[in-house]
């Protein structure tokens, strides 16, 4: 399954989101949950409050079938794809300290999944792959 939280960051922390991001694309890379989602992309938002305005949450997004991304000037395509947000504390991520910042993220990413039992899915074990993302979450130490 492909995995890949994106980053609509904007106050020069990306490196910590982008490690997580390699590192759970990388954990879920063999992994598979069932036909009904083959990718999953997390939009982490954190930015200063005078700009929330531009960078809202979308509305969970799920498109069964292919379909053809733009991502760094690439095609790519995708097939059975789950799309959905997620917004840190921009004051809170800002002063804390790597560690913190990172268990922020994880934290947020757990409490983000509720969104799986909200659009019942066809064909995709969110029990698993919840349980597998907390087990990762735990045995890295993030939380």
């Amino acid at each position: 399954m492909e995995f890949q939280p994106e980053s609509l960051l904007k106050n020069g922390r990306t490196t910590i989101i982008s490690n997580f991001s390699e590192e759970l694309r990388n954990f879920f890379k063999t992994k598979n949950y069932g036909e009904g989602v083959l990718s999953m992309f997390i939009g982490v938002i954190c930015v200063a409050p005078e700009f929330d305005f531009f960078f809202k949450m979308r509305k969970p997004k799920y498109k069964r079938g292919k379909e053809i991304i733009i991502q760094n000037n690439a095609e790519i395509e995708l097939e059975s794809t789950l799309r959905f947000d997620l917004k840190l504390s921009f004051e809170k991520f800002l002063r804390a300290n790597e560690f913190e910042a990172r268990t922020m993220l994880a934290l947020e990413v757990l409490n983000s999944l509720n969104v799986l039992n909200k659009l019942k899915i066809k064909d995709f074990n969110n029990e698993s792959f919840a349980e597998n993302l907390r087990s990762y979450i735990v045995k890295q130490k993030i939380v």
